[in-house]
């Protein structure tokens, strides 16, 4: 994943219906994305290459994504009663937080202390 700035790039993950979320990092380089079939993709936007997939361990939807403030975790809300963590890197899961009971989490969010466990994604 190189650096500089994609510009006019046709970076759709698929054809799905269904909602589309969509987030760019901060330094321009990166798109994250996730549609209705539960997966999130990594989009290169310097290449225009998909760089990555990522996989929930449960099924069900997403419902938005966040990247940490380094750039270096990206958070999934998800419609199984989970929200994800995983390294954009290493492309390996870094956290599953369980909601208990029959719930769906609509949002995810990056403050500025490190997230539990990882000791990375807060801010300065």
């Amino acid at each position: 994943m190189g650096h500089g700035r994609g510009a006019g790039r046709d970076v759709r993950p698929s054809q799905q219906p269904g909602r589309h979320w969509r987030r760019v990092r901060s330094d321009g380089d990166l798109l994250a994305a996730a549609d209705g079939n539960g997966r999130a993709y990594l989009w290169d936007l310097v290449s225009g290459e998909l760089a990555r997939t990522f996989v929930p361990r449960r099924r069900g939807g997403l419902n938005d994504l966040a990247f940490g403030l380094g750039g270096d975790l990206l958070a999934a809300a998800g419609g199984s009663g989970q929200a994800y963590l995983w390294d954009v890197v290493s492309g390996k899961i870094a956290g599953t937080y369980i909601i208990p009971g029959d719930t769906t989490v609509y949002a995810v969010a990056f403050g500025r202390r490190p997230v539990p466990g990882t000791g990375r994604g807060g801010g300065r």
